[in-house]
């Protein structure tokens, strides 16, 4: 792997839409903190999610913005996150297992990608 979250770990916020649904998002940066739009994409997949977007498809975010919805609704679930390449074929990152909590305050989980230190 060439790329690893950012401290190891997601945040979890409350989403500024409100508690209709629960998302996954970030952005994907180079080593001098600098956003990557266009290069890398996301593979989520789990609780009936499966989906691999591009860093940059959700400016929201950041210009190297993505962004998953992983629930209609508040639920408890789990899903796998990978950095892969544009084409979805090559893993960048090892696969990190991620819990959405069921709490309006925590329904907006943040993950950023940072490349491993040399």
């Amino acid at each position: 792997p060439t790329y690893r979250l950012e401290n190891d770990a997601v945040s979890y916020l409350p989403h500024p839409d409100g508690c209709q649904s629960i998302s996954l998002v970030g952005q994907v940066f180079d080593g001098q903190g600098v956003p990557v739009p266009g290069v890398y994409a996301v593979h989520v997949w789990g609780a009936a999610v499966d989906a691999t977007v591009t860093a940059g498809s959700s400016p929201r975010w950041g210009p190297a913005g993505y962004e998953v919805t992983l629930s209609e609704g508040l639920h408890a679930l789990t899903v796998e996150l990978q950095l892969v390449d544009i084409t979805g074929n090559q893993a960048l990152s090892e696969v990190y297992r991620i819990a959405a909590v069921p709490e309006c305050g925590l329904n907006l989980i943040v993950a950023n990608f940072v490349p491993l230190s040399p």
